[in-house]
């Protein structure tokens, strides 16, 4: 890689400011499609998208949808270009792909479930991944989570952990930790079925129907490139959906039908490495994820520090990885956006050995296999050169000033 304008010439690595870097020069025909199929665990339909990763210790990437979206989002209809998709790149990069999909509605190749309990969802999911994993046969994983699905990463982590499942990395896509006044979700206001789901696509935020700015986004993507990346009537038919009301996570929402919610425990969530969007009507997102992780990040980090100033080395440090993408709530659709996140997901993981390692000097702990394994914050991270030959750090900057910012609500995610 020759030193240029995004390249550390000290560190001879990418800079991760927005989220442009390099990824391997792989030849686009290595590049072959995913099997979709629908597996049922405990009564549950869990649809899936499964692709194997070429690389000998590449982690395979979970990917879990947001509200209104199946998993398709991360790969593409048949049909549609791969190269507007986050599953190239990866590929590309070495890395495999599970996306996820809930039981939404029947226009979906599964059986829809409106009552779908949160724990229900989350221990078919645990299976799924499992099986997955045996497959693989690598134990770790990175769970990229989109939007409102980031709040099922403590109880997915809990449960994974029961099935020596880890997760390495937890990347949070454009999504707010379930923390009060966070949510873009008015219970009052968002529209159910008479099937008892939630239309979050046709509920308003601010007035607006999410729907339209979703739409809008994606014209505004497809004008910044020389092809549609999804066209409105594919994006209806191959990628929306209807959400079962619990997996939304907001009390007041479930209430609503009278559903019941696990209790959400912070302390039990992963370390989080949020992605965040730059730009369109999400602008400020990056901002509120930056500082929002943080404070999730300093809860879990609490219990295992002393000290004040210990505390505050740990948290700089986890901040250091946070990266931004330009784009908005779709920020990771089309082939900018695709490559830039995948290029964010790569250069994370190949920096994690090294900064679990800082983390155990932090934390005074001897940085062995065993002792990472007792501690679950590092992701059973026992490969201390990552998949590839050699570790690379990632640059060091953080969005100025993220850490003094109020928590605040996000307009177009839910």
């Amino acid at each position: 890689m020759k030193p240029g304008a995004n390249v550390d010439v000290d560190r001879k690595c990418p800079r991760l400011r927005y989220g442009i870097g390099h990824l391997p020069s792989v030849p686009t025909k290595l590049y072959s499609r995913g099997q979709e199929s629908v597996a049922r665990h405990f009564g549950v339909d869990v649809g899936h998208y499964f692709r194997r990763g070429f690389a000998p210790d590449a982690p395979l990437v979970v990917f879990l949808p947001g509200a209104a979206h199946v998993g398709r989002i991360a790969y593409g209809h048949n049909g549609a270009r791969p190269e507007d998709f986050l599953d190239f790149w990866l590929a590309n990069a070495g890395y495999g792909l599970l996306a996820l999909s809930y039981p939404g509605h029947a226009s979906v190749a599964w059986k829809s479930d409106s009552n779908l309990l949160l724990d229900h969802w989350i221990k078919a999911v645990t299976k799924t991944i499992g099986e997955k994993v045996a497959v693989t046969g690598a134990n770790k994983i990175i769970v990229a989570a989109w939007s409102m699905s980031v709040r099922w990463a403590g109880l997915l982590s809990r449960q994974l952990a029961n099935v020596d499942v880890h997760i390495a990395a937890f990347i949070p896509l454009a999504g707010s930790p379930p923390m009060p006044g966070l949510s873009s979700i008015d219970a009052d206001s968002e529209i159910l079925t008479p099937d008892g789901f939630w239309d979050a696509s046709s509920s308003t935020v601010g007035g607006i129907p999410r729907l339209s700015t979703w739409l809008e986004e994606l014209a505004t993507l497809s004008s910044n490139q020389s092809s549609v990346v999804l066209a409105p009537n594919d994006y209806r038919q191959y990628y929306l959906t209807l959400t079962p009301v619990t997996l939304a996570c907001h009390e007041k929402l479930a209430s609503r039908l009278k559903l019941s919610l696990p209790e959400f425990n912070l302390a039990h969530f992963p370390l989080a490495y949020p992605i965040s969007p730059s730009g369109f009507r999400d602008c400020d997102q990056a901002a509120r994820d930056a500082a929002n992780w943080d404070v999730v990040n300093t809860q879990i980090l609490r219990g295992y520090l002393a000290g004040a100033d210990q505390l505050d080395e740990a948290r700089l440090l986890l901040s250091s990885c946070q990266t931004i993408v330009p784009g908005g709530h779709l920020f990771f659709v089309g082939e900018n956006g695709a490559r830039a996140t995948a290029t964010a997901i790569d250069v994370l993981w190949r920096r994690l050995p090294e900064l679990a390692r800082q983390l155990m000097r932090i934390l005074s702990v001897s940085p062995t296999p065993a002792a990472e394994r007792s501690l679950s914050i590092f992701g059973n991270i026992g490969d201390s050169d990552g998949f590839r030959s050699g570790s690379v750090c990632c640059d060091g900057s953080r969005p100025g000033g993220t850490a003094a910012i109020q928590t605040k609500r996000g307009l177009n995610h839910a």
